[in-house]
């Protein structure tokens, strides 16, 4: 998968929220008036790895927010990939 700015963004909110159910992380930027929130919907396992079902709300530049939902799963090496 390509490297792509929101991509990219997606996976710093993966990190950067704890892995507890519900739990949420908020994010601005005021220079494109953009904001997102990424909240943990689902903690699992497959395959003998951690993932995290997480929603990414996102308002690029003014509403109505986009809604995206994502299961991130945590490989070998420590990072986090969308889940195919």
């Amino acid at each position: 998968m390509h490297a792509t700015p929101v991509t990219k963004l997606l996976v710093g909110r993966v990190r950067s929220v704890q892995s507890k159910v519900g739990q949420s992380d908020s994010w601005s930027n005021p220079e494109t008036k953009s904001s997102g929130t990424s909240t943990i919907l689902r903690v699992s396992h497959s395959g003998g790895k951690a993932c995290h079902l997480v929603r990414h709300q996102i308002v690029a530049g003014r509403p109505p927010p986009r809604d995206y939902r994502l299961t991130w799963c945590r490989t070998s090496t420590g990072e986090w990939k969308i889940k195919s």
